[in-house]
């Protein structure tokens, strides 16, 4: 069998992978995200059509192939269904004192498939207000900065807290709060499989990276733990407390930008 993929990036080279070990072939991969286009010439050869994603995002492709003759053969992302199902069982989550006084938990946001994923602390008050991570002047100071490289939430990174509550006062979780939390983060972790996790701030650094990680010294470097890369960058709160750190972690954004184009990650 020769196929044709049509999918986002990421799903399509975990197709590909898939299809090849066990001896079919990959005719070519339509990646959606790059508003990739099928026509009747990319279809010679092409005995069936994999489509894994959104029949709205592969109409175009879909019906070049309806129109070649292809059959077509639709599944699902598989991200998507999946955080939706563990945000579901997040949003109930009692397992310590932080559910007492949120006003709503703060699961994460982002796109599902990406190779990129931002992970800090914990909710403040606008987070918890609004339910999305990074929100209010920290969270404008972090879009300005995903901007300068080409990067945003909406498209192509994924951002989640270390606990999904606010703690009272906007203070560090306490460990044991953070332990009762991190199987979340995990699962988090396991559905979107990121090759790069920037550890927003000293918190999700410390405990991602290293229990003594210190941003001032170590903000900027690269650090390989089983097949994924992790950098511990400045916490926008903390910029804004210090605004002489903004040169130092816009440095820091730059290296991820180099980052990702060495390892052509998916953005």
């Amino acid at each position: 069998m020769n196929a044709a993929i049509i999918g986002y990036g990421k799903m399509g080279r975990e197709i590909e992978r898939l299809l090849v070990e066990r001896g079919h072939g990959v005719g070519l991969i339509v990646d959606v995200d790059n508003r990739g286009d099928l026509d009747a010439a990319h279809l010679r050869g092409i005995d069936v059509a994999l489509e894994f994603t959104t029949p709205a995002t592969a109409y175009d492709n879909i019906r070049a192939c309806i129109d070649a003759g292809t059959p077509v053969v639709s599944g699902t992302t598989g991200w998507t269904d999946r955080l939706d199902e563990l945000k579901t069982r997040c949003l109930n989550c009692t397992e310590c004192e932080l559910c007492k006084a949120r006003t709503q938990v703060v699961f994460g946001v982002g796109n599902p498939a990406a190779d990129i994923l931002l992970i800090g602390e914990g909710p403040g008050e606008n987070e918890d207000l609004q339910g999305q991570p990074f929100v209010g002047r920290s969270g404008k100071l972090l879009d300005q900065f995903l901007e300068s490289i080409d990067l945003s939430r909406e498209k192509n990174v994924y951002i989640a807290n270390m606990v999904k509550c606010r703690p009272p006062k906007n203070r560090d979780p306490k460990p044991e709060e953070q332990e009762a939390c991190l199987h979340w983060l995990r699962e988090q972790f396991k559905i979107i499989r990121p090759r790069l996790v920037i550890c927003v701030g000293r918190i999700a650094a410390q405990r991602l990276i290293d229990k003594d990680f210190r941003v001032t010294r170590q903000h900027g470097e690269f650090i390989d733990k089983n097949g994924t890369l992790f950098m511990g960058t400045y916490h926008p709160a903390a910029i804004l407390r210090n605004p002489n750190n903004k040169e130092a972690a816009f440095g820091d954004w730059l290296k991820v930008r180099d980052k990702i184009e060495e390892l052509h990650l998916n953005v």
